[in-house]
């Protein structure tokens, strides 16, 4: 068995606590991929082993090095595309406590909140919605406690939580496989005709799924 007892008021004493802490979040511990014309020479090197023909030959490595044409070899850093520096967020809380000879009160008021950490220019691709990642919490308790007479009390306890979470139609699971799973030289994020980039192989573009899906 489990006893949660909440804050209540106090006999004949007044306190105010406002306590205010602004947060912010660094994406630490992320994983290094390599770049295009690494991966062509390690793809490369894979099929030779395997006594297959290369996929890549000298023009195409070049074309990896030197960007001569991102279409057909590009060189993209999903994560860089993907994903802003820090996140931010915030958590206000204010309590009062307090009462008088015969009424006690605890009242309190919480509110935090958390912006992803997606790019603003992808999250805010559309006018249709926003898909940055973002939650907002607020909840409010009130505690009164009324003598009635010398032998009686009443009591009232109340709360009340709101929440609002915010992301786009993939889930966070979903769309950081996407940034870890397709290579830097699979395709472009977009190609010069301005379409979203793509192959059969992997399929999914994983920033087309943050700022074109939803």
């Amino acid at each position: 068995v489990i006893m949660v007892t909440t804050k209540r008021g106090q006999y004949k004493n007044r306190n105010i606590d406002i306590n205010y802490t602004h947060g912010i979040g660094l994406p630490i511990n992320q994983p290094d991929f390599v770049d295009g014309y690494t991966y062509a020479l390690m793809k490369n090197e894979a099929l030779y082993y395997d006594g297959l023909p290369l996929l890549y030959d000298q023009s195409e490595l070049a074309a990896f090095k030197d960007g001569s044409n991102k279409d057909l070899y590009p060189n993209t850093n999903w994560q860089k595309e993907a994903l802003r520096d820090h996140t931010v967020n915030n958590q206000l809380n204010i309590a009062l406590r307090g009462g008088g000879s015969k009424m006690r009160y605890y009242a309190s008021l919480n509110y935090k909140n958390d912006y992803g950490i997606l790019k603003k220019n992808l999250t805010e691709y559309s006018d249709r919605y926003n898909s940055q990642m973002k939650k907002y919490d607020l909840n409010a308790r009130i505690n009164l406690d009324v003598d009635v007479t010398s032998t009686t009390q009443a009591r009232l306890s109340m709360f009340g939580l709101l929440r609002e979470e915010n992301r786009p139609n993939r889930s966070e699971e979903e769309i950081f496989s996407s940034l870890y799973h397709v290579p830097s030289a699979a395709f472009p994020v977009r190609t010069t005709s301005g379409l979203w980039g793509g192959d059969y192989v992997f399929k999914k573009n994983p920033i087309a799924q943050i700022a074109d899906v939803g």
